[in-house]
């Protein structure tokens, strides 16, 4: 029933007049044991007062991560979407990781990493915070050589700031498929709570998201 709730969650009647109310979940990340959100569906009439009332489960199986599902009631508006695919949160799972090496890092660290910043946000969508992989970039001890591991779609606009800079970006390594070892989640999926017609689901606005191998719905 995963299919119909999110086609429910996209009409115009909940679009207009329903809010969503988190009851309660169950369950921890990372465990591979299902995760249960239970939630309240509060739709409206036209002077604002509740004319109905219907309760749904989400059962998340394989849980990785979720962000803002906590929160007692979400934003309005929402319309839930499945994500599969070519989406930045799902770069950690989907993609090859690449350790590689930063050497000769110019004294202008401020404007390296300012600029690296800048291409990270714009190509991540801000969905991955930056300090995950670029930590310290001007630590006194690390010389003039710093190592990182990204996903692989973020190696062109590394590689371009540090053309820029004349850094020298070498890739030592690249790891894929299950020699990842957990990170190899190559079923993991994002269900999002966002809206399109607000933001783009491929721009964090603070959008609560889900991220699992697959979703169960049911209407209670």
């Amino acid at each position: 029933m995963l299919d119909e709730f999110i086609k429910y969650t996209n009409t115009e009647e909940f679009y207009q007049r329903a809010n969503f109310h988190l009851l309660s979940f169950k369950g921890q990340i990372n465990n591979f044991k299902p995760v249960e959100f239970n939630f309240a569906i509060e739709t409206l009439d036209l002077y604002g007062k509740i004319s109905n009332m219907e309760y749904w489960q989400i059962i998340a199986h394989c849980t990785i991560d979720f962000h803002g599902m906590h929160f007692e009631q979400y934003l309005p508006y929402i319309k839930l979407q499945l994500i599969t695919e070519n989406h930045p949160l799902l770069w950690e799972y989907h993609t090859p990781k690449l350790e590689c090496t930063l050497k000769n890092l110019p004294k202008d660290l401020s404007g390296f990493t300012g600029d690296l910043f800048i291409k990270y946000e714009k190509h991540t969508g801000n969905w991955l915070p930056f300090h995950d992989y670029f930590k310290a970039l001007g630590n006194q001890y690390q010389l003039n050589e710093k190592r990182i591991s990204i996903p692989k779609p973020l190696e062109a606009i590394v590689k371009e700031v540090c053309e820029k800079y004349n850094v020298d970006f070498i890739v030592k390594k690249e790891t894929e498929g299950h020699k990842k070892g957990y990170l190899h989640r190559p079923n993991a999926k994002v269900l999002l709570f966002g809206n399109e017609d607000v933001s783009p689901n491929n721009y964090n606005l603070g959008q609560n998201y889900i991220i699992a191998d697959y979703f169960v719905a049911s209407k209670k």
